[in-house]
C-alpha cells in the first residue's frame, strides 16, 4: 500500500498500542516479520523502517 504520509496502529499480543508513522507496509518474503517504511515519491533509499514480529501482533490497521 502506497500513501502521502500517515500512520499504522499495531495492537500487539499484550494489548498494548503503537502508532508508527510511515506511507507504506509490506510482509516479509516469508511472512513473518511486518515492515513500516517511508519510501520517497521519485525513488530512492528507504527511510524510518520499522520491523514487527507478524507472532507479536494482534492486529495493525492505518489511521483513517
Amino acid at each position: 500500500m502506497s500513501r502521502h504520509y500517515g500512520h499504522i496502529v499495531i495492537t500487539f499480543n499484550d494489548g498494548t498500542t503503537e502508532r508508527v508513522g510511515g506511507n507504506r507496509h509490506h510482509l516479509t518474503g516469508d511472512g513473518t516479520v511486518l515492515v513500516v517504511c517511508t519510501a520517497p515519491a521519485y525513488g530512492g533509499e528507504l527511510r524510518d523502517v520499522r520491523n514487527f514480529p507478524i507472532a507479536s501482533i494482534r492486529e495493525y490497521h492505518w489511521e483513517d
